[in-house]
């Protein structure tokens, strides 16, 4: 991997711009102390990524780009997934890049860690080192000295690392020179606006001119005739295709639905009338209906013929 990072000029460039030393001092801490191992995020080798770590490099995050926005930041832009895994990603590559740096035996000595603070503007006062300017600094941040040494003796060391890569790379000179070139380029861009309103005054049309101009052109300002449907298909061939039911359940609603199967009792009745006015005619005609009774009870299908032959 880092015979590749040798060979890339601009990889080395984004190492160095991710291990940068917070000489702006700026929400900067410790990521090495130790806080248990419940609620790791990570595990590179035998070296963890705590919960704790992970959202103090959150925001971190947010303070850097609260300053860089003039203090007006939505939390939200941080508070989706591709943002917390790439500021993971970073923690990631840190520790990859730590674990490099102790293979090669490379440390930040104490010297160098006095020097680097003491060419932080934060903890000067009048332009000279302040140890209660430090401390104070510090407390504001809610950091400890140890801790933010630390801190800055893994940038320190990750820095050593990067630039030992750096310069190690060998590029032709027509390669450096155009990368040069490219880095001190500029351009001049001139923009000459005309301004609409400026001209709408000086613009006379003669009499009848735009009704002319309309009759001519009719078809561009001509709108086609639009319509906009909404609609839902309920066919039942396709929602029954959909739809599985079993006999236990065809049984179940048809026992809690029975008055919808149910029809009241019907009968149908057809009778034969013997017409009678005076008494004698009445006696008659009970004689014949007690007669026509009998033959029914008889033969029952012979009803209708014996209702069509009798007056």
């Amino acid at each position: 991997m880092f015979d590749a990072v040798r060979n890339n000029k601009r990889i080395v460039q984004i190492f160095l711009a991710l291990i940068t030393l917070p000489f702006a001092f700026f929400g900067v801490d410790s990521y090495v102390r130790s806080v248990g191992s419940e609620g790791d995020v990570a595990k590179i080798g035998d070296v963890k990524i705590t919960q704790q770590q992970f959202q103090q490099a959150l925001r971190e995050q947010q303070e850097r780009l609260r300053s860089q926005m003039g203090g007006q930041l939505d939390p939200k832009l941080l508070d989706n997934p591709e943002a917390r895994n790439a500021i993971l990603n970073d923690l990631v590559d840190q520790r990859l890049l730590m674990l490099e740096a102790n293979k090669k035996n490379l440390f930040a000595s104490d010297n160098a860690i006095r020097a680097a603070i003491g060419g932080i503007d934060a903890f000067k006062i009048d332009g000279k080192f302040s140890s209660e300017r430090y401390e104070s600094a510090l407390r504001g941040q809610g950091m400890t000295p140890a801790g933010f040494e630390a801190q800055l003796r893994q940038d320190l060391t990750l820095q050593q690392l990067a630039s030992g890569l750096g310069q190690s790379g060998v590029i032709s000179r027509t390669v450096s020179d155009r990368l040069i070139g490219l880095q001190l380029e500029r351009r001049e861009v001139m923009e000459f606006r005309l301004a609409l309103d400026s001209y709408l005054d000086k613009v006379k049309l003669a009499e009848g001119a735009a009704q002319k101009f309309y009759d001519e052109n009719g078809q561009q300002f001509d709108t086609p005739e639009q319509a906009r449907a909404e609609y839902v298909v309920l066919s039942m061939e396709t929602i029954g295709a959909q739809l599985a039911v079993s006999e236990a359940e065809v049984k179940a609603w048809y026992d809690g639905h029975k008055e919808r199967f149910q029809q009241a009792e019907e009968r149908r009745a057809s009778h034969i009338l013997i017409a009678a006015s005076s008494k004698p005619e009445k006696e008659k005609a009970q004689a014949r209906a007690e007669e026509l009774l009998k033959e029914i009870q008889k033969t029952p299908a012979a009803f209708a013929d014996l209702a069509k032959k009798t007056p």
